[in-house]
């Protein structure tokens, strides 16, 4: 018989990768995975599993909204970061950040902050954005293992999340893990943009061009089909509350449990 697939899906030729690519990758997960270990007294993790509000920090430029007004949202305890950087901490993070529990969401590139910046955080969990039946395939199996740097704290997205990978944006599927937990009833967005407006320290052009050139026009042009995911997203949890802050309104139409805040 058979072995039934878990999921279904298409992509590129791009993710099939060498024998000698392979043992780089080899390499990388015992070079990250030795000094996560040897570094691992200096960080402060925790256990510590979602409460019933959480906070969603993308990498939009809404995000400062955040970093200016941390202390209108100091009983919310849990804060995911989707794609952080070291470029992405303002210089006073620690106060932002005091007694609060950090998840990470990475994608394939598994951008990790400095190891300065993460011995000042309460570490909970990272997340690697590909399902975990994706595991020993090509397409999701780690390449990088930069994250391996915070030792034993890594981990697959759950299977269950397999019917929304269609949302094909690692910060949409951060949004569809924090609405799937069942102990979560409010998520706060910040720095989810829709390709409007720019990153918090940079234009989307002067972000993407130097690595990946014409990527960032390709972004732009993703803009209605991101928001229309979106809502597809919200619908689909409607026992959820979405608080989404935007410089302006960018949906004509919402559901009920989309609420828009408006940054002025």
């Amino acid at each position: 018989m058979k072995k039934k697939k878990l999921f279904k899906y298409r992509v590129s030729k791009n993710y099939k990768t060498t024998k000698k690519q392979n043992i780089s990758f080899l390499f990388r997960k015992i070079f990250f995975n030795f000094f996560g270990f040897i570094l691992r007294p200096i960080f402060k993790f925790n256990d510590s599993e979602f409460g019933s509000n959480i906070i969603v920090l993308g990498r939009g430029v809404s995000s400062n909204y955040y970093f200016f007004n941390y202390e209108k949202f100091l009983k919310i305890k849990d804060i995911m970061m989707v794609n952080f950087e070291t470029k992405d901490f303002k210089k006073d993070y620690k106060d932002r950040f005091k007694n609060k529990n950090i998840f990470f969401f990475t994608n394939v590139n598994e951008s990790t902050p400095s190891i300065r910046i993460l011995h000042n955080l309460n570490i909970s969990k990272v997340l690697f954005g590909r399902i975990e039946s994706m595991r020993n395939t090509d397409y999701g199996k780690r390449k990088s293992f930069k994250n391996d740097i915070l030792w034993g704290k890594v981990s697959y997205l759950p299977n269950q999340l397999i019917k929304y990978w269609w949302v094909n944006n690692n910060g949409l599927m951060g949004i569809c893990y924090a609405a799937s937990r069942k102990r979560i009833k409010k998520i706060y967005l910040f720095g989810f943009n829709f390709y409007h407006s720019g990153y918090m320290n940079n234009s989307i052009e002067n972000e993407i061009e130097p690595e990946a050139p014409g990527h960032s026009k390709q972004l732009k042009n993703a803009r209605q089909k991101l928001k229309k995911n979106f809502i597809k997203i919200v619908k689909s949890f409607p026992d959820k509350k979405f608080y989404i802050f935007l410089y302006k309104d960018l949906f004509k139409k919402r559901p009920s449990n989309l609420i828009i805040k408006i940054i002025k």
